[in-house]
Order: C-alpha cells, then structure tokens, then sequence
C-alpha cells in the first residue's frame, strides 16, 4: 500500500515548497534590520520576521497592538516575542487564501471536496522574503512616526507651557543632559 505522503507526491505535480530552501536570516539592506524565513515544520508553509532592535519604539509594543502605529505583514502580525535573545515580529502564509502544503496534500489524498469558491496561493520563498522586508520596513516606519509625533507634542507642550523643546523631551527620554563639571 502506498503511503499518503507518497499518494500525494503523485497526485500533485507541482509541489515548489520542497525545492525552496526551509530557512534564511539575512539584514535588511534598507533598514539595517535582521531579517528572517523559516518554514513551519508542521505545516510546511513558510513564516517571515523581523528582529526589532533596541531602541526602536515598537519593541515594547505586543504584535496585537502593533498594527494600530502602522506595523502590518500580509495577513496580520501573527508573533511577538523573544527568538535567540532579541525581539522579533512575525507573520505566517497559513491564512484563507494561502495555499497550506501539508491542508493541500491532505485534502488530494482524501479526495475531499471545497468550494470552488477558495482560490489559494502558494506564498514561494521569494515572495516571503519580500514580504519581511515589506514587514522591516514597516517597523522602521513607525518608530519614525511615534518620534515625529513625540516631538510635534513636545513643540506644543513648551509653546503652552513656557519649557524649552529640549526640556519637553528630555521629559520623554529624548535628551540626555550630562551635569557640568567644574573646571580643575
């Protein structure tokens, strides 16, 4: 008798997730952020993320808030947590629409029927590796968005209040003010 896994390979001529690689971490050459592609091994479908560096003002942010400062990946930021020590945002290929290897050889070997209605798309590596750079791109553009914002409000604050700019944002955490020392 053959196996599923075998049924399947012969049911399905075109199967690209088993010539692509499982996994590649690279830096993001436009921002400077460590980017990542890992196949999820039960699934097979492929994940993408993004490593928030220190000092970024998403970092402390959970990925369910994210979104709402104008961090976004296809399908919605579907991680938000600590991998090897660093903080990473992170989405999957595995929502309506998306074409899941494992669910697609399943229902092939089964036989089963779905709507016609549900067109998927395999999402391919390359695809993935776009999308994470979409996804850095959209954490970098944010941190500059909230320090925009930070400083507009610091602006009206000592316009109202009388301090200067720079004491509104060392208010903030924005300027680091070292105490003079006396000259010897």
């Amino acid at each position: 008798m053959i196996d599923d896994m075998l049924k399947a390979k012969l049911l399905i001529a075109h199967r690209p997730w088993e010539n692509e690689p499982d996994f590649e971490e690279w830096v993001d050459k436009d921002t400077g952020y460590t980017c990542r592609v890992k196949r999820n091994e039960s699934t097979l479908s492929l994940c993408g993320y993004v490593a928030v560096p220190i000092g970024n003002k998403v970092r402390g942010m959970n990925y369910q808030d994210a979104g709402e400062v104008g961090v976004y990946a296809h399908g919605g930021l579907t991680f938000g947590d600590k991998m090897d020590g660093r903080k990473w945002f992170g989405f999957d290929c595995a929502h309506s629409g998306d074409l899941v290897p494992v669910f697609h050889m399943r229902r092939v070997v089964e036989g089963s029927d779905y709507p016609d209605i549900v067109e998927e798309t395999y999402r391919t590596f390359d695809w993935v590796k776009k999308e994470t750079a979409k996804l850095a791109d959209s954490i970098a553009r944010a941190h500059d968005s909230i320090i925009n914002d930070d400083v507009m409000s610091a602006v009206r604050e000592s316009m109202r209040g009388g301090a200067s700019v720079t004491e509104e944002l060392a208010k903030r955490g924005y300027v680091y003010r070292e105490k003079k020392r006396a000259n010897k």
